[in-house]
């Protein structure tokens, strides 16, 4: 079988969310002795439309949008052809995701008359922010219909807020804002049309990381397409003996993205860490610059490191015993599986597929709120009680994720039965 494979980056350049999947299901695929492509955008100019083959994969190139959230749809595209140049005639196109594609890439897909099939991983079709948590303080879902016309005030009342104090007022006084606010909803009016148009025409199957993603999804999305569940595999790790000793090793690797929870990080380790010092020790991956000079950055009981290297995971996780993702909003976690897996005890915020995975106080802590009040007693839950440390433990051993190879066995599923029809 012959498979081209979409994806925004390798692995090798971008070592996390999508492109991993990708490179997992291109080794998958090789196995199987398929022959295998990988498209993906460039900045760089020498490798447009270019070609190049490394480890028996063909590794394509194609130009990449600049501001692609705003730029990458318009409809005045859909007809311009695209020199696609495959390496060879694919039997199907297996879209993991388009970031910094042009939208035309689906219509030239289509021209193959092939099965399409599309991952969807994250919400970045239909939101600028990719999270939409944005119109409110609380962080909680936009539940509205996503237009042109709302999300252009959200971009707008964003991008003021950056602004410094005296652009603050310039903005004002000239009303910027309101001809920002004209300019963002221009660029989106094509948008949501556009996705919908590819949802409806181009794609021939969904496959969607969790039951409660797929029904999000499916709140803004206009298709009847049918689709599949199939959980994101990880590499099975040997079991380990962890929670043995006298101090706790907690792992967070959010950087400093608020929305993967670090302001409830930074709160609530910092009265974590004054009071019981001799207890917790904390790493912190991402962003070392900024992490490391906020209020936990004066414990010696905390080390910064920048974002982790996905190729260092074992030696990452056989160091912690608790991981800890306060996400206020993610389609799928592939590191939350990935704790289960070398045995670090997760405590979670209720992001979509957490309760698919974990049972509370069964083989993990899910928050009942993501704040600094229940991520405190969560922790102090496990720090404070021996017993439930253990169980949590020995409960989380017996927790199965699915296997690398038993999810591309079910992608292989779908992919044969397009082939045969």
């Amino acid at each position: 079988m012959n498979i081209v494979y979409i994806a925004q980056a390798k692995s090798i350049e971008l070592n996390y969310g999508t492109p991993i999947l990708a490179d997992q299901y291109l080794k998958q695929a090789l196995k199987k002795n398929y022959n295998v492509c990988l498209v993906t955008p460039t900045y760089d100019e020498k490798l447009f439309y270019k070609t190049l083959i490394k480890n028996k994969i063909y590794y394509h190139h194609l130009p990449a949008i600049n501001d692609w959230s705003l730029n990458g749809f318009k409809y005045e595209n859909i007809t311009s052809d695209l020199n696609l140049n495959l390496p060879f005639k694919p039997d199907l196109f297996h879209i993991i995701d388009l970031v910094n594609f042009d939208s035309q890439i689906v219509y030239q897909l289509s021209k193959y008359k092939i099965p399409i099939i599309r991952h969807i991983c994250s919400f970045e079709d239909f939101c600028y922010f990719i999270t939409p948590i944005f119109n409110k303080n609380d962080h909680k879902l936009c539940k509205t219909e996503l237009s042109a016309d709302v999300c252009s005030k959200c971009i707008s009342k964003n991008f003021f807020k950056k602004q410094k104090f005296l652009k603050k007022i310039a903005f004002f006084l000239l009303n910027k804002e309101k001809r920002l606010k004209k300019k963002f909803k221009e660029k989106l009016k094509d948008r949501n049309q556009i996705i919908n148009l590819q949802l409806k025409q181009n794609y021939d199957h969904l496959i969607f990381g969790s039951k409660e993603y797929a029904n999000f999804y499916f709140l803004h999305a206009q298709t009847e397409k049918r689709f599949s569940i199939i959980p994101h595999g990880t590499k099975i790790a040997s079991s380990l003996n962890k929670l043995k000793k006298k101090k706790i090793n907690f792992i967070y690797t959010g950087g400093s993205i608020l929305n993967k929870g670090w302001r409830l990080i930074e709160n609530s380790f910092e009265y974590l860490l004054k009071k019981y010092p001799d207890i917790i020790c904390l790493r912190i991956y991402g962003d070392k610059k900024k992490t490391q000079k906020s209020k936990i950055g004066k414990f010696e009981n905390v080390e910064f490191f920048e974002r982790y290297d996905h190729r260092n995971l074992t030696e990452i996780l056989n160091w912690a015993d608790v991981g800890i993702i306060p996400s206020f909003f993610d389609t799928y976690n592939l590191f939350l599986r990935e704790l289960i897996n070398y045995k670090v005890i997760p405590i979670c915020s209720n992001f979509f597929s957490a309760s698919e995975i974990i049972k509370n106080n069964h083989n993990g802590i899910i928050m009942e709120n993501n704040d600094k009040i229940n991520l405190v007693k969560s922790i102090e839950k496990i720090i404070l009680n021996l017993n439930f440390r253990d169980n949590l433990f020995k409960n989380l051993s017996e927790t199965k994720i699915i296997s690398v190879e038993n999810e591309f066995e079910e992608l292989n599923k779908i992919y044969e039965k397009f082939k045969n029809n």
